[in-house]
């Protein structure tokens, strides 16, 4: 995971002498974020291990499983500055069971042992030289700064349309482009495509566009981190070669970044409309959801067939072992007559991932992609590629 423009912090004391006293649920939830990051490796079993670290005051967990890498950092009194590494899931599941609030954490010859008024646990651990150096960003690393909801928010509404599989990698993270005031994410599994664009404050940010791709998994993790927190917190964001860094005042996660070069996405979105629906996003994704008990196992697929001049929209499904239904919705409808099919699951996502009361959908032909938007507030889209029906 280090790379040669990375600078990593050094062992500073011995593994023997951390002692420190805290308090139960500060410690758990720095765990409950710091363990989602454990690795599992058959031939490394420190990555399975977390690392703790006393100084100056403070506790820091660490975690890394070589792609991802997370530092959080808990408020505890110190009478030892040391470092160790103990099982993740054993201190985790112990730390949530043990019935003491204000906690003693030593380390001895025999592992860390956890000490409270009513209950004594000792752990066997490992040796923190053992466990892998996570990359801090280097001197020259490009910095920015982002309103952390803001951006944990955009991360939600695209990741799910990313790539599971990695048989082509830049598919499976998240397209981040950032120019001057305007922060595009964009997502594609090359089924379907999601963008959020987002407008930035006035803070400075760079004058040439930044593109790098997050892993998916990477940004899952991110969005969790910078999830909660003040309306107006932000969090520092730095790009080092082919590393990411995050921080926030007490956490700090660490990525690598997917080299490649992501799809030109913008070249298959729609300019012209064709015919457009406008009705009640709600009862567009139940309808979706209703027809989609009938789909035909082999393509999971429902029909979406317009007609302006009735001003409706019919959600149907039909297969031979299930039986048909169909659902009828009123709303705005333009255009001409239409018909065309979707995958119902890639169609239920998209209309999940919106939240406004109203939903646009446009298509130009049988063929074509059909593109979801809110009709209400811009910025948001997602691209859903039709089905070729037999």
């Amino acid at each position: 995971m280090p790379s040669p423009s990375t600078v990593t912090t050094p062992p500073t004391t011995k593994t023997t002498n951390l002692h420190i006293f805290c308090i139960r649920d500060n410690l758990e939830r720095a765990l409950i974020l710091v363990q989602r990051i454990v690795g599992r490796h058959a031939t490394l079993p420190i990555l399975g291990n977390i690392l703790l670290e006393a100084a100056q005051g403070r506790l820091t967990l660490l975690a890394t499983n070589l792609e991802v890498g997370v530092r959080y950092t808990v408020g505890a009194k110190v009478e030892a500055d040391g470092r160790f590494t103990v099982p993740a899931r054993l201190f985790t599941d112990l730390t949530h069971q043990f019935p003491d609030e204000r906690l003693e954490l030593i380390v001895g010859d025999d592992g860390l042992t956890m000490r409270g008024e009513h209950a004594t646990s000792t752990l066997r651990g490992l040796p923190a030289e053992e466990f892998p150096l996570i990359p801090q960003p280097s001197l020259g690393a490009t910095e920015l700064t982002l309103p952390r909801r803001f951006f944990a928010e955009g991360l939600r509404q695209v990741m799910f349309s990313a790539a599971i599989e990695e048989t082509r990698p830049e598919l499976a993270g998240v397209l981040c482009s950032l120019y001057q005031d305007e922060l595009s994410l964009a997502a594609t599994d090359s089924y379907r495509l999601t963008e959020r664009v987002m407008k930035l404050g006035a803070a400075p940010q760079p004058t040439k566009e930044l593109r790098v791709i997050l892993p998916i998994k990477s940004a899952q993790e991110v969005a969790t981190l910078l999830e909660g927190g003040e309306e107006n917190e932000e969090v520092q964001i730095a790009l080092s070669e082919n590393q990411v860094f995050f921080t926030l005042p007490h956490a700090q996660l660490t990525s690598r970044l997917i080299e490649g070069t992501y799809p030109d996405y913008r070249k298959i979105l729609p300019t012209a409309v064709g015919s457009e629906f406008v009705g009640k996003r709600a009862d567009f994704l139940r309808a979706v959801k209703t027809s989609a008990l009938f789909v035909r196992a082999t393509s999971n697929d429902v029909i979406l067939a317009l007609d302006p001049e009735a001003g409706t929209v019919t959600v149907s499904a039909e297969s031979d072992d299930k039986g048909k239904s169909t659902v009828t919705l009123a709303g705005e409808v333009k255009g001409g007559r239409l018909a065309i099919a979707f995958n119902a699951r890639y169609l239920a996502e998209g209309l999940a991932a919106f939240s406004g009361e109203k939903i646009r959908f446009t298509c130009t032909t049988n063929a074509a992609p059909g593109l979801l938007s809110d009709p209400e507030q811009s910025g948001y889209l997602y691209l859903v590629m039709p089905i070729k029906r037999q």
